[in-house]
Order: structure tokens, then sequence, then C-alpha cells
């Protein structure tokens, strides 16, 4: 898997990555044990017969256990092996065994056997590991075949972003262009951040970066990158040395609100270098700032899973908002990962903001209508969850989005490493009685989806009838009505064979006498509207 995201500080952009994935993402042995071989990074046939020993042959490259993924355990390998053609062989020629993450090292081997120097010579990387998702990480970098090396000549001489830029925006990687289009304060970052490597063995010179905005082939704006900045406050950038520095973009171009549209995109490139040659491919990394129907604080890439685990638990993401407006769904992108979670069930729900935590539910799913975590196909790709009868629920600047779960298994949610909005996550086991944030770092894969002017490009129907959200549901005793009417009078209760047995007025409804089973509460003023209520202890 190439990917930019998954190694703990790469010494430049992008890294081959081995696990128990597929090429679509999909677990080789989904919901088993089984440990075996996993990917295989294989070359096209090369041709070395114009060489032999005497030409000093070596190959190079760089290798992480776990990064920025799971750590591998002490039976699980990355292993490296030659092919003899004329043998028909494969020859193991290097292997290291799993351990917890350390910075890349370098691995320098020569071609001695002459059964290499042959037309028709390959090489692979394979890794051993866990084959039920994505597990037993190791990573490579800078794999270099070349002539006229020797055993000390390993160093990798490059000056590199580490990790691309994928947002100018402050705290979100996507926002709706409606939302952007119609605020007045700066949006712009304040504090973008950015790693680079001096893979140099010396010290370097450092030199103003830039970041460029356009659109549609023609430049939007810039911004400078300080070279001072960059380096960290240093004359020079320090022999192979990894930087991470800060830029404010508050105070200078922002993306235009005036231009037409329901949607837009921005090409952004982001330029770094320093004073000597260096492989340009890693030297600039480019993004597209989109503008579309949701809000989003991941980068994309989920690099771990993460869930609350117990019956009736629930979880919960807060967005602070541009403006108020309705929400149409969520966005989910669910890990497939050791255990297969697509037969559970859960609720989608939403939350007012009390005080910072979940407050008054403003929606859940009806207790007929559980959804159930779905395996896009391809890696980091989502499913969107609409409401049900495509309702629109309307929330403040300040909401939580996210579910209640039936089961007591992890659900298995994207977490995005790369980027830390963890003290937006919460979870709860008591139904709601308390909320934690969770112990590790990173951005959920949860992304609610706005009623935007995008609804009809996308095929998104406005609700026909005004829904009712009723909580707890199922319920021990006490149940809440909300009713989208303001000229509500009251609720009757009854059986499932039509018996009315209750009634109350306001928004509240105490079950708490009735003996377990399933009831219909009624509008008195609507009585079209009926919703199903579960009793049970």
């Amino acid at each position: 898997f190439h990917n930019f995201t998954f190694a703990y500080n790469p010494r430049t952009l992008g890294v081959a990555t081995f696990d128990g994935l597929d090429e679509d993402g999909y677990p080789y042995q989904f919901g088993s044990s089984i440990t075996n071989y996993g990917d295989f990074l294989t070359t096209k046939p090369l041709d070395l017969s114009p060489y032999d020993a005497g030409d000093s042959l070596y190959l190079s490259f760089l290798y992480q256990p776990e990064g920025l993924g799971d750590v591998p355990e002490v039976g699980d390998s990355l292993i490296l092996e030659f092919y003899a053609p004329e043998l028909d062989q494969w020859f193991h020629i290097w292997s290291i065994s799993g351990s917890p993450n350390h910075p890349f090292k370098p691995v320098h081997i020569p071609l001695t056997q002459a059964s290499f120097f042959k037309k028709g010579f390959k090489m692979r990387f394979k890794n051993y590991g866990a084959l039920s998702g994505s597990l037993d990480h190791f990573h490579i970098d800078y794999v270099h075949l070349r002539t006229l090396s020797d055993q000390g000549d390993t160093l990798f001489k490059d000056f590199a972003f580490s990790y691309p830029l994928n947002t100018l925006l402050e705290r979100f990687t996507h926002v709706p262009w409606d939302h952007y289009k119609q605020s007045v304060e700066n949006k712009m970052s304040n504090g973008i951040k950015v790693k680079v490597y001096n893979g140099s063995n010396s010290a370097e010179n450092y030199q103003n970066g830039q970041i460029s905005i356009s659109q549609n082939g023609n430049q939007e704006g810039t911004f400078s990158l300080s070279g001072f900045t960059l380096a960290e406050g240093n004359i020079n950038y320090n022999p192979n040395t990894l930087y991470t520095s800060y830029h404010d973009l508050s105070s200078g171009y922002e993306f235009d609100r005036n231009k037409p549209g329901n949607h837009q995109e921005f090409e952004v490139k982001g330029s770094v270098s320093a004073q000597f040659p260096n492989l340009n491919s890693n030297d600039s990394c480019q993004f597209i700032q989109g503008f579309y129907n949701y809000y989003s604080y991941d980068d994309g890439s989920a690099e771990a899973a993460f869930g609350p685990t117990g019956a009736q638990s629930m979880l919960a993401v807060h967005f602070d908002a541009y403006e108020a407006d309705s929400l149409l769904g969520l966005y989910i992108h669910f890990v497939p990962s050791v255990v297969d979670v697509s037969n559970k069930l859960f609720y989608l729900t939403v939350w007012e903001d009390n005080n910072g935590i979940p407050g008054n539910i403003l929606y859940e799913d009806e207790a007929f209508s559980p959804r159930q975590p779905t395996y896009a196909n391809g890696r980091n790709n989502f499913n969107a969850y609409y409401f049900n009868g495509n309702s629109k629920v309307a929330v403040g600047t300040s909401f939580f989005i996210g579910w209640r779960q039936v089961d007591p298994i992890r659900y298995n949610a994207g977490l995005d490493r790369n980027i830390d909005n963890s003290n937006q996550i919460f979870y709860s086991v008591d139904f709601g009685g308390s909320w934690e944030n969770p112990p590790f770092l990173g951005s959920p894969m949860l992304r609610p989806i706005f009623s935007t002017a995008l609804d009809g490009e996308l095929g998104i129907e406005t609700p026909s009838s005004a829904s009712y959200l009723t909580y707890p549901n199922p319920t021990t005793g006490m149940i809440f009505v909300k009713s989208p009417f303001s000229d509500e009078q009251g609720y009757l209760v009854y059986t499932m064979q039509g018996e009315q047995i209750m009634s109350f007025e306001g928004e509240q409804g105490d079950f708490s006498a009735l003996p377990n089973g399933y009831y219909l509460v009624q509008s008195i003023k609507h009585p079209e509207h009926r919703v199903k209520i579960i009793r049970c202890d």
C-alpha cells in the first residue's frame, strides 16, 4: 500500500506499507486468527547480465515497524528475497522480526552471487503477520539498487517534506461551501504544521518555501513559508534531522467567497528546498482543498480503528459549525479489522451541546430502523447514512453526531492518527449518564452531512413529512417525545393489539408501570403520526 500517512516521521513523502489487507483494502482472512504471508512487492525483471560482483552492486533501503499503524509481534517479519532466473528460484536474503516503532533504519546489501547477474533478475519484499485486517505494519522507503557502492554507503541525501499538507483551514479539512462563503471571519489556519527532513550528512542553509493556491490553472494566491521558521529558528538545517514548524496563514490570502456554484475545489501546492540538489518529487506536495456538503476533522486516511465497547454504549463527536443549519445524516468510515461487525446494529444519534458534552437528543433512529456498519469498496471510503425518512435535523453551531450501539463489541470507526482532535471525541457506557474523552490521539472519521445547495446535485430529496424524536428507546421507564409541531396537545399510548392503555401531556411519559413489550405512542393533534416504543427492564 503506497501511502503518505502510515509511517512515523518518514524521511520523505510516501512509503510502501505491508499489512494484512489486500489491494482493495479488505482483509486477506477476515475474522480469522491466521498468520501467513500477506503483501508482496516485486520488481519488474531486471537485466543484470552486464554486471558482476566486481561492479559493487548494492541494494539499499529504509525500513520501520509499526509507524502510526499496528505494532508487529516478534513472530511477525518483513522479508527480502532475490530471484535467480536461470535457477527459477527465490532466495532468502534478509529479514527482520516485528518490534515496536523506531525511526527508519538503513539496510545495505551487496549482490555477490553469480546466479543473480542474469537477465530476468527480480527482488521482492513480503511480510508475515496477521491476515485479518490492517495489522502488523512494516514500512519501507528509498529502495535503491546501484553500482559502484560500498559497505559504508548508506546515506540517503535528500531534502524533503516528511508529510504532505492536508488543509489550509483552521481545525477542519473540509467544510460546506455554503457555510464558508457566508462566514465573515478569517477561517485560514493560524498554525499550519510543516515537517521537513534534511537528509544530508552536512549542515545545509535554509531557503524560504511557498504555498500556492490555484483553480482551473489560474493562480489564486500564495503564502511564503519562512526558511528561518522551517528550520525552527536555526541558522542551518542540521545533518539528518527532522524539523517541525508552524506557520500563520490567517492574515493573508483567503479562499474567494464570491465564487459561484454549490461546491468549490482549489489546488494547493507546497514547496520547500535547501541549498543542495535533491529529488524534486520529494520537495513538493499537492492536495485539493475541497468545499462540499460536510465538515471533517480527518485527512481521509485511517491508520487505526476505534469505538466504545459495551451494550448500549454511545459514541459522540463534537463539531462547532460556521453557522446553524440542518443535517441530513453522517458519512462514516468503518475499518474492516479482525472481527466482521457488519451484522451488528446501531442507531444514528444527534445531540445538542450541553456545556461541552452531549445534551438533549435531537435525533435518534427509530427502534425498528437500526443501521449496520458497512465496509465500502476500496481503502478509506465513506458510506453515507441518511436520517430516516430523508428527514432534516436542525442543529445550532455546536452539536454532536454519533451513534448508540446495540452490541458490546467495538465497531471500528476509522481513526486518522496524523491530526489530533481527540478532545472532540466522547463516549458513554452508561446511556449518557457520563461522558469521557478517549485515551488516544487522532481524528474521528465521522462527518456530518449538511443540507446545502448541493442537495439537488446529489439527488437528496426534501423530506415529505416531519418526524418525531423519542428517546430512550428501548426504555425502562420514562420516555421523552419531541414533536416537530408547535400545536401538540399530548399523546395516547396503545398496545400492539390496538387497546388504549394510557395518555400523557407534554414531552414526558412514564412507562415504568407497563409490562415489558411493544407499544404505540400516537399524537392526539396529528393522529397520522405514531411511534413504536419498546418497554424492557
